[in-house]
C-alpha cells in the first residue's frame, strides 16, 4: 500500500510538472513569435487574451469527459491561460496610457485593481449560488450537465461580446498597419482627383484617434500578412 501511494504521488508530480512545463515552453515560443506585434496591435491581442482564456476554461470543462487524455486536455487549458496572461500583461500598459490622459497611471492602476477585486468577489458570490442551484437541480432531475453547459455557453458569449465592444471603443493615439492603410487609402483616393493642392490634402488627414480599423481584418492580417514591398533590393 505504501509503495502504491508512493508511485501514485510520483505519477501526480510528473503529470503536474509535464503539464506546467509544456505550458511554459508554449508561452516562451508564443512570446518569441508574437512579442514584436504587441505594441502595434494592442486591440487585437487584448481581445485575443480574453478569447484564449475562454478557450482554456472550455478545456477545463471538457477535462472530465477525456479522462484517458487528461494530461493533453489539462496542458491545453494551462497553455491557453498562459497565453492569456502574456497577451494581457503585454497590452496592459498601452491601454492604461490610453485612459491616463491626465498622467495618472498609478491612480488608474489602483482603481483597476480595485474594480477587478470587486468583480471577482461578485462573481464568487454568484458562482456559489449557481453551484447550489445546480446541485438542487441535479438532485431532482439526476443530471445538470446540459444546464451547466448552457449557462457556461451563454456567459462565455456575453464575455466575448462585451470584450469585443470594449476593445472596439479604444481610441489609440498611434497608427498601426491597419489604421495607416485606412488613412492612406483616403489620401490616395483624394490625390487621384486632386488639382495639385496637396497641402490641403495632407491637412485633411484625420488624427490616429479618429481612425478605427476592423478587428477581424487586422487580426486576419496578423495571421496571414500580405507580401511586403521592398525597394532597392539587389537583383
Amino acid at each position: 500500500l505504501t509503495n502504491a501511494r508512493h508511485e501514485l504521488g510520483q505519477a501526480a508530480a510528473l503529470t503536474w510538472a509535464t503539464k506546467d512545463g509544456l505550458a511554459m515552453i508554449g508561452g516562451l515560443v508564443y512570446s518569441y513569435v508574437a512579442s514584436p506585434k504587441f505594441d502595434e496591435n494592442v486591440k487585437e491581442f487584448r481581445l485575443f487574451a480574453d478569447i484564449i482564456n475562454d478557450v482554456g476554461l472550455t478545456f477545463d470543462m471538457l477535462a472530465p469527459y477525456f479522462r484517458n487524455h487528461l494530461l493533453i486536455v489539462s496542458s491545453a487549458a494551462v497553455l491557453c491561460k498562459t497565453l492569456c496572461g502574456i497577451s494581457a500583461g503585454a497590452t496592459k500598459s498601452s491601454i492604461t496610457q490610453h485612459f491616463a490622459i491626465a498622467g495618472n497611471m498609478a491612480d488608474l492602476n489602483a482603481k483597476e485593481s480595485t474594480q477587478e477585486t470587486l468583480m471577482s468577489l461578485i462573481g464568487m458570490i454568484l458562482g456559489i449560488y449557481a453551484a447550489m442551484a445546480l446541485h438542487r437541480y441535479e438532485t431532482i432531475y439526476g443530471s445538470a450537465s446540459t444546464l451547466n453547459w448552457s449557462i457556461f455557453a451563454v456567459l462565455t458569449l456575453i464575455h466575448v461580446w462585451a470584450n469585443y465592444k470594449g476593445v472596439e471603443l479604444l481610441r489609440m493615439r498611434t497608427l498601426n498597419r491597419a489604421r495607416a492603410d485606412i488613412v492612406l487609402a483616403k489620401v490616395v483616393k483624394q490625390a487621384m482627383g486632386a488639382s495639385g493642392d496637396y497641402r490641403k490634402l495632407l491637412e485633411s488627414i484625420p488624427p490616429p484617434c479618429d481612425v478605427h480599423e476592423s478587428l477581424f481584418k487586422s487580426s486576419w492580417r496578423i495571421l496571414y500578412p500580405k507580401q511586403s514591398l521592398q525597394l532597392g533590393v539587389p537583383l
